[in-house]
């Protein structure tokens, strides 16, 4: 018959001891409390691409897994005491035209957040004012055709407003739908291509699409103002060319896996 144990809970190194019978015998056992203190985890974010392919040359005999996306690459270490990400930092010339707002996936029951996914959405049009727009193409001159940024300069927009009222009820008066339709033609190239360094010494070929809308704020509220809209088409298929391009540098015999991976600490996300 086993007896309740002795055990002082008010020193976390005491020693916990049961009294055992066995066969009219009665022997004290002694059990140690074992304290184990969590191993030091250290968080490096990169944003060079030397820095990341020198890192992983060197740990290249603890690194199980690289798991990467659009937006990062992280190394699986087998040891677990280091968390290593890499981050690209754009060039001046790109960066705009290369954020996006994270979208997540809800809520779980639990109230907390699924995670971002790994991929949803289009990166964000940037919009210029005619004058901050051939600023930007005077600054960055040597990878736009001379004739984007004379466009701009005798740039011309001429809208066209049509309205059309439609009863949808003949037994209501008031039941009448109108549609407004608006049509901008201007003389600014609505696509062109230009190469351009992403990061790392790396250039794309990016694919632009231009229109004239008019401004909206930070909510979405349309202004009565006209700005030139940018978008890089193909921002997407851009930035994981570059990634699978750095992911060549790697040691060959690292698997490598698109996806996206997070670890939790204390209930906050890395």
């Amino acid at each position: 018959m086993e007896n309740e144990s002795l055990f002082n809970t008010e020193n976390p190194k005491a020693v916990e001891t049961k009294i055992i019978e066995k066969e009219n015998t009665v022997s004290p056992v002694e059990i140690k409390q074992l304290v184990v203190s969590p191993a030091p985890l250290r968080m490096i974010a990169l944003g060079e691409v030397k820095g990341i392919v020198d890192i992983t040359d060197r740990k290249k005999e603890q690194i199980d897994a690289i798991v990467w996306n659009e937006r990062e690459i992280k190394l699986i270490l087998n040891q677990g005491t280091d968390l290593i990400s890499f981050q690209p930092e754009f060039e001046s010339c790109s960066e705009m035209f290369f954020q996006r707002e994270e979208k997540r996936d809800g809520m779980s029951l639990f109230g907390e957040e699924k995670g971002v996914r790994i991929w949803e959405g289009d990166y964000e049009p940037i919009q210029f004012g005619k004058s901050n727009l051939i600023k930007f193409l005077k600054k960055y001159a040597s990878y736009f055709e001379p004739e984007i940024e004379k466009s701009i300069k005798n740039m011309k927009v001429t809208e066209r407003k049509i309205e059309d009222s439609e009863m949808l009820s003949l037994d209501d008066d008031d039941n009448v739908r109108t549609v407004t339709e608006e049509t901008k033609n201007t003389n600014i190239p609505r696509s062109f291509k230009a190469m351009m360094p992403l990061f790392g010494g790396f250039e794309v070929e990016l694919d632009f699409e231009a229109c004239v809308t008019k401004k909206t704020d930070r909510y979405g509220n349309a202004k009565n103002k006209n700005v030139i809209e940018l978008r890089v088409v193909n921002a997407r298929e851009a930035i994981r060319q570059t990634m699978e391009e750095i992911l060549n540098k790697f040691p060959e015999k690292i698997p490598k896996y698109y996806g996206r991976t997070d670890v939790h600490i204390n209930r906050s996300r890395y």
